[in-house]
């Protein structure tokens, strides 16, 4: 089985397919991957793990529907509200994203928001490993779950875990300003497989973990 890790799950667009779509564009080619992994027996079943929101006007965690993980092949990650907000809205898109884009001026570090980034990371740890069997590749995504793969080695040592990040990554000059850098690094690298879209992004990481854990490149 593949287990599919993002912030979010997909929204199911029609019940009768269990068609599904992400609302942020740029995951929808991870639905059409694994539709074809599977399809050619690559793997023999996926199962998308996330936190299971809406947008209104103040942000809702919906819970699970009645047979939810097994007619749309999603696990629910129990999350609270104001956690989620934190997680995504406060460290992610206000901690994150603009430092990983080179925007230092709108980077608002809180440690306080750091603490949620990682308690949100455990939420998701556990939600794996209740799910998790022996023989499971876990495929994480996204700047949000950088700490996910540290965590997950602590519980599952022998599982098989890839990263992938769908954004660019910074120059070391830049990424070495976050207080917690030595901490993302060392969650990401405990990943049996890092993915990145280019190979300038490759090298921005890799210079990075050189640079600040000391890591040997060669």
């Amino acid at each position: 089985r593949l287990l599919v890790v993002f912030y979010t799950l997909p929204e199911v667009i029609d019940n009768d397919t269990i068609e599904m779509s992400f609302a942020e564009r740029e995951f929808n080619s991870t639905l059409s991957a694994v539709r074809g992994l599977q399809q050619n027996d690559v793997i023999s079943k996926h199962i998308w793990i996330g936190c299971s929101t809406k947008e209104t006007n103040d942000l809702v965690t919906i819970p699970p529907e009645p047979n939810f993980e097994e007619a749309k092949h999603c696990v629910a990650v129990a999350i609270t509200p104001q956690l989620f907000d934190d997680f995504v809205h406060g460290f992610c898109k206000g901690v994150i994203w603009p430092l990983f884009h080179s925007h230092l001026k709108d980077v608002n570090y809180d440690s306080k928001l750091y603490q949620n980034y990682k308690q949100a990371n455990q939420l998701f740890a556990d939600a794996i490993v209740r799910v998790y069997k022996p023989g499971d590749l876990i495929w994480v995504h996204g700047y949000h779950l950088m700490l996910l793969p540290r965590m997950l080695r602590e519980k599952l040592p022998e599982a098989s875990v890839g990263w992938f990040l769908h954004s660019a990554f910074p120059s070391y000059e830049i990424f070495r300003v976050l207080p917690c850098r030595e901490e993302l690094l060392e969650g990401i690298l405990e990943s049996n497989l890092i993915g990145f879209q280019t190979y300038a992004t490759t090298s921005e990481f890799v210079q990075s973990c050189t640079r600040i854990l000391g890591n040997d490149a060669t």
